[in-house]
């Protein structure tokens, strides 16, 4: 049986992370990985021109550029698979339902975000304000404004300095993304 590789295109956010986790699949699952790592500031020109010539297998995008590229038809669907279909399955309900296009076609797997904008807790800090709570969607906030009170809190009372840590960050899509993924949180 022929060795099988796969096309990877990747941004440069933590390469080393990256290529560890390439290494660790390769090791599990026996397929070889091209990796192909795309500076942010090319990064969707040249990830356009390899889907028009078939020449990345798997690869990061943004949800908007994975809708304009499916609209194109420069993707592949992913429902049919089984191994994709139990993964679908243990996703968070509005991750999972922002994965899939306007028709019903998976258009991938989320690594990080998607839909709402994601709070990461830490749970050590809370429960020191007296804030701890569970994982039951009851015990987080309920509103922006909660959020402030609860991190005002913290800060008056010495706990920590920076209780909120926005994700605004400078990559490819940078501060739009952060914005808009802010703003529309809920």
């Amino acid at each position: 049986m022929a060795s099988r590789t796969v096309r990877f295109a990747f941004w440069p956010a933590r390469s080393d992370i990256v290529r560890d986790n390439i290494r660790l699949f390769e090791s599990h699952s026996g397929i070889s990985v091209e990796a192909i790592e795309i500076p942010d500031a090319d990064y969707t020109a040249a990830l356009e021109t390899r889907l028009r010539s078939g020449a990345v297998d798997i690869f990061y995008a943004q949800r908007g550029e994975a809708a304009r590229w499916n609209a194109h038809g420069l993707l592949e669907h992913l429902e049919g698979d089984a191994s994709i279909v139990s993964l679908v399955a243990q996703m968070m309900p509005p991750i999972r339902d922002s994965s899939f296009d306007l028709d019903g076609h998976l258009l991938g797997l989320t690594y990080y975000n998607a839909g709402p904008f994601a709070l990461f807790r830490n749970e050590p800090l809370l429960t020191a304000a007296g804030f701890g709570g569970s994982e039951a969607p009851s015990s987080y906030p309920a509103s922006w404004d909660e959020l402030t009170k609860w991190s005002q809190t913290m800060k008056r009372s010495g706990l920590s300095d920076f209780p909120i840590l926005p994700r605004w960050h400078r990559t490819q899509t940078g501060l739009v993304w952060s914005l808009v993924a802010t703003s529309h949180s809920t």
